[in-house]
């Protein structure tokens, strides 16, 4: 680490703060962190102004869970960990609390202790992911989606811890009438469950809230009409970076019910340049 960054934080007084991010929490795995550093495959982010600039987009691990808290000590700050709560698993996200909280007698802080760590770290702040399931960001951003992904997630990491602020008010505080099953919001309008826009190429799983869909073609226009209008329930796609696709491609579920069985109803894609629809 640059030894000017490090003095310039002292300087600023900072008491906490959040790795890996940002944007690029979604795209950390911090297992990877556990490889040498020269084992540690390069992968592009989704935006280059979350990397260096010399790296061309890409990011190389550099720095790991350790060398995180070790900055933190440096410089004084508490330290705020951000979770992959799309592609890492509750699993995977507990093994890192216990990586950074567990004594020596688990799995995970024993292999803290044996890369040369041996008193945990104590992390108390952790963050379920940033800005969830936008178009940048893989997940599902509908309340009653993110609430039972946070609930799953944080019930596995608070599991023989105790943690502190954003695991806890995230499972905590999400209101009350969005749970599984409840249609009352969503009833025979569709909605996007999830999102994920990579380059010029937008995937979208979208939930019909019916029953059936009788004409395919003509729902799959009108959920392209609510796509260019930003107009669906309970999900806001941002334009503020420029990045309108050029492609839709889409997943259709009746219900959300059918979206966690993976019983899919039919597929489409979306040309927006040449406005060509093709149902699958």
């Amino acid at each position: 680490m640059r030894r000017d960054v490090i003095g310039k934080l002292k300087e600023l007084g900072v008491t906490v703060l959040r790795w890996p991010g940002g944007n690029f929490a979604g795209e950390f795995n911090w297992m990877d962190g556990l490889l040498p550093v020269d084992m540690r495959a390069p992968f592009q982010s989704y935006l280059g102004l979350e990397t260096q600039p010399h790296t061309m987009g890409f990011d190389f691990s550099e720095i790991n869970t350790d060398d995180f808290i070790a900055l933190c000590r440096e410089i004084g700050a508490e330290p705020f960990l951000t979770i992959n709560p799309c592609w890492n698993t509750p699993e995977e996200n507990a093994a890192w609390v216990e990586y950074c909280n567990g004594d020596a007698s688990t799995p995970y802080g024993k292999l803290r202790a044996q890369r040369g760590h041996q008193e945990p770290y104590n992390v108390q702040l952790w963050s379920l992911g940033n800005e969830f399931g936008y178009g940048h960001m893989e997940g599902d951003n509908t309340p009653s989606g993110y609430c039972q992904i946070a609930l799953k997630k944080s019930k596995k990491m608070l599991t023989g811890f105790i943690l502190t602020a954003a695991v806890i008010l995230a499972a905590a505080v999400l209101p009350a009438g969005f749970r599984s099953g409840d249609s009352r919001i969503y009833s025979g309008v569709p909605d996007v469950i999830s999102t994920r826009t990579q380059n010029e190429k937008c995937s979208l799983t979208v939930v019909a809230n019916s029953g059936e869909i009788r004409d395919q073609e003509a729902f799959a226009r009108s959920v392209i009409k609510m796509y260019e209008a930003n107009n669906f329930q309970t999900t806001k796609f941002s334009r503020d970076m420029g990045n309108v696709p050029r492609m839709l491609y889409i997943t259709v579920y009746l219900t959300r019910e059918d979206a966690a069985e993976d019983r899919e109803a039919f597929r489409f894609s979306y040309d927006m340049s040449s406005h060509t629809l093709s149902v699958i």
